[in-house]
């Protein structure tokens, strides 16, 4: 099993194992979601995950999202959470139904991705607001664990592309705004060790990539690839 393999099981079951921490926190009260954002990824994930398999360029962590993200918003029905629903989550959604619409014109899986992936980060907009306002409206655990599970899903990349790439990029750049702002109800001291957790865990990610590498070009018996 090479190390591409490796860091694509490893990326998939992080990603996964945060869905059951975060339902069970809904049922306990301390999961408060932005219901509009998680029907946004939900969608656009689907379409995304629809134009990697048409460009040949699957990311399987997209089958965890899609997975996950569909039971969340289940629970959430089935549970009757409240929606907290405002014209900047019906803008939002509107919007990702506009680049919905331009994608189905598309001719092309990448034009297909990059417009789900706008469309994603605008329905993230709410959450955002919601999350500066109120940290404790998310919890940090699982939200830490899909974190390290888009660091490792940037590192499985199978083909550095817009159909392979674009899409694990920018879920772990928005994990990350999302685990910042979360931190912020840890107080100071809190919110540094906790950041300063999330950098060390990077570090360890980035360094086990870098040997990864040099342990295959050695197997191999080849230069280091630059």
């Amino acid at each position: 099993m090479g190390w591409l393999s490796v860091f694509t099981i490893t990326a998939f079951l992080l990603t996964l194992a945060g869905y059951p921490l975060y339902i069970q926190s809904l049922f306990k009260g301390g999961a408060r979601p932005t219901i509009s954002s998680w029907i946004a990824w939900w969608i656009t994930d689907v379409v995304v995950f629809a134009g990697m398999v048409a460009a040949d360029a699957i990311v399987w962590q997209m089958v965890a999202y899609s997975l996950g993200i569909g039971a969340t918003i289940f629970v959430c029905v089935r549970k009757k959470a409240a929606l907290g629903w405002t014209w900047l989550d019906t803008l939002c959604l509107c919007i990702v139904g506009v680049a919905l619409v331009l994608w189905s014109f598309s001719n092309t899986p990448e034009t297909a991705i990059i417009l789900s992936l706008v469309a994603e980060t605008i329905g993230t907009i709410p959450m955002f607001r919601n999350v500066w306002r109120k940290p404790e409206s998310e919890p940090f655990l699982p939200w830490a664990i899909w974190w390290v599970g888009g660091c490792v899903g940037v590192l499985a990349i199978p083909e550095w592309s817009i159909a392979g790439a674009v899409a694990p990029i920018l879920f772990c750049v928005l994990q990350t705004l999302v685990v910042v702002l979360i931190a912020r109800k840890f107080g100071p001291i809190g919110r540094e060790r906790m950041i300063n957790g999330l950098f060390l865990t990077l570090f360890f990610i980035l360094a086990s990539w870098d040997w990864s590498r040099l342990w295959s070009a050695k197997s191999r018996d080849q230069p280091l690839p630059r």
